[in-house]
């Protein structure tokens, strides 16, 4: 994945290698991004990556950032939900 901070005139790398989900957590201004079953995030908009963990066993299909707790997201694999909180 990639951004542009100038409407598109030049591009930088976003995310985690093979990121299969990015979401942006806008109370928390974190950026989170899924590889496997690992869960990644960032808070300088993408310039640097933490692993924070995940289920570790399944692989995660969707991000989805808690509406009302900018602390907390919820992770959606075929074995449940995962719910981090930081």
């Amino acid at each position: 994945m990639s951004k542009s901070l100038d409407g598109g005139a030049t591009w930088s790398v976003l995310g985690p290698p093979i990121v299969g989900n990015l979401v942006f957590s806008a109370g928390g201004g974190t950026l989170w991004g899924s590889q496997g079953s690992q869960v990644f995030a960032s808070r300088d908009g993408g310039a640097s990556w933490q692993s924070v963990g995940g289920p570790q066993v399944y692989a995660i299909d969707h991000l989805v950032p808690d509406p009302v707790d900018p602390h907390r997201l919820y992770a959606a694999t075929w074995g449940g939900i995962w719910v981090l909180q930081e």
